[in-house]
């Protein structure tokens, strides 16, 4: 749990990227060390992005969502493998027991009839043949891959990749959507803490995310 907080901690500093932090701790050896090396320079600092830490995990386990570091076994190897990978994510759902056929649906938000039935298509047939799902939960492509996934007979074979917190599902028409692929045993994962306001540099953050937890991603249909 300590070196979970001072993950956390390092990234809730003020205008530090996830490249900076794994520099950082790189450096350092450890999380720990980085911290204490960074805290005796920055006394007031630190001490306000102890509290900020302290606060979104405070917020996350009381609405049932895990705090999972690029430590974590349960982190996917091929999105460590990312240069700027999120050293903490936050997630609700199950963990997918092995990433090694997982498939990126990706698609732009205002597609076609046909577009949308491709992307049905693409997510209940890969999971239906026993493949991963992985898509961002957005309107359009995204969400009607999910919807298709869902489908199938093994629709929790799916992961979802916000570009918000959790306790903030965006967009809003998708909330439902959501915990439907939770209650068939999917994942909901995000790098963005408990209480993040939405901002729109987040959508372009999430799709290297989305795009790096497979070794293939299909485009279905982009302007």
């Amino acid at each position: 749990m300590e070196a979970t907080l001072t993950w956390m901690a390092l990234m809730a500093r003020k205008d530090k990227g996830c490249m900076a932090v794994r520099r950082e701790v790189a450096a350092a050896g450890d999380p720990l060390e980085a911290w204490r090396r960074w805290e005796e320079r920055h006394l007031t600092e630190a001490r306000e992005a102890m509290a900020l830490a302290l606060q979104q995990m405070e917020v996350a386990m009381e609405a049932g969502a895990e705090v999972v570091t690029c430590q974590d076994v349960r982190y996917p190897t091929m999105l460590a493998n990312i240069p700027d990978a999120p050293p903490v994510v936050y997630s609700r759902g199950r963990w997918p027991l092995e990433w090694g056929r997982a498939l990126s649906v990706v698609g732009t938000r205002d597609c076609t009839r046909q577009g949308a039935e491709w992307a049905m298509q693409a997510g209940r047939e890969w999971t239906e043949a026993g493949g991963l799902l992985v898509s961002g939960l957005a309107r359009g492509i995204d969400g009607r891959a999910h919807h298709g996934a869902l489908q199938s007979s093994h629709g929790g074979q799916q992961v979802a990749v916000l570009p918000c917190s959790l306790d903030r599902v965006h967009p809003r028409m998708h909330e439902s959507l959501a915990e439907d692929i939770l209650d068939r045993g999917g994942l909901l994962v995000t790098e963005q803490p408990p209480g993040a306001q939405v901002e729109r540099w987040m959508f372009a953050s999430r799709n290297r995310i989305l795009t790096g937890l497979s070794a293939t991603t299909v485009v279905i249909q982009s302007p």
